[in-house]
């Protein structure tokens, strides 16, 4: 699920807790959102990614591409401009039901309802490996989502997870919407540890801004 910043506005009720605040109260954070804010204002229809990344990733695209995305949202649409194919996977049903009205007529969108878990990952599992030019992870499961996605990229082929900082033990930039890596109960760190055992053998591009980190990995062979 491809978040906006309005959309995070209304749920902001939902992620607000006293912890949360402590961590973002300053001027730095403040400051940040505002310029997302106008930025989003500005060029709606890009994905709701770091603006770094949105430019390395406009550079690498090409229109013969074939595209896996993991949640739909605005980049759907965006994404499908540039691509010759693309399949969007989508748990949320509200979601789901918003992309597809906003994409009937987009012809080369293959958009997949998956509820699950089993069905969500299930989509990826049925490709082929080595039949994905890009992969974009910004949706649920993602730490099992980029380990499919490994097996599925070309040579040459990016994958890009947004909000790295949730996922990936590194130190990160950004302040974060969500927890960091350390403090996501969540994460499951026998697949941290093979994230990071493959992407040794990745190229990795790394970009921030206040309230995010978003990774671009190349396979090299």
């Amino acid at each position: 699920m491809t978040i906006s910043m309005s959309s995070w506005i209304k749920d902001i009720k939902k992620i607000i807790t006293i912890h949360y605040l402590t961590k973002r109260l300053n001027l730095q954070f403040i400051l940040g959102i505002i310029s997302k804010i106008l930025k989003e204002k500005n060029d709606r229809k890009e994905p709701w990614l770091t603006s770094d990344s949105i430019k390395i990733i406009n550079n690498l695209i090409k229109p013969t591409d074939t595209f896996l995305e993991f949640g739909s949202g605005q980049s759907t649409l965006w994404f499908a401009k540039k691509v010759k194919k693309i399949i969007s996977v989508e748990h949320d049903k509200k979601w789901y039901e918003a992309t597809k009205h906003n994409s009937k007529n987009v012809e080369n969108l293959k958009l997949i309802f998956a509820p699950t878990k089993n069905s969500y990952l299930d989509v990826a599992k049925k490709l082929k490996n080595n039949s994905i030019d890009i992969c974009l992870v910004d949706g649920m499961w993602r730490l099992d989502c980029l380990l499919l996605a490994f097996k599925k990229i070309k040579v040459g082929g990016i994958i890009i997870l947004d909000n790295a900082e949730t996922f990936i033990p590194i130190s990160w930039k950004s302040v974060s919407f969500q927890d960091r890596w350390d403090e996501n109960r969540q994460t499951d760190i026998k697949k941290v540890d093979r994230v990071q055992k493959i992407i040794k053998r990745w190229r990795m591009i790394s970009t921030s801004d206040v309230s995010q980190d978003t990774v671009l990995f190349i396979r090299n062979e």
